[in-house]
């Protein structure tokens, strides 16, 4: 995994464990997609 992977996965467990309904920030979700899908072709990326 990457260090800036693994960065982004911890800012986005702090940000759960310390948001009142376990939910991300916009720019934080805005990532995370960006990672997961990172790899992926256009069609993959529109099921996330």
């Amino acid at each position: 995994m990457k260090k800036e992977h693994e960065a982004l996965i911890t800012k986005l467990l702090i940000e759960i464990e310390n948001s009142p309904k376990g939910e991300l920030e916009r720019p934080l979700r805005t990532h995370l997609r960006a990672m997961i899908t990172e790899n992926k072709n256009t069609t993959e990326q529109k099921q996330y």
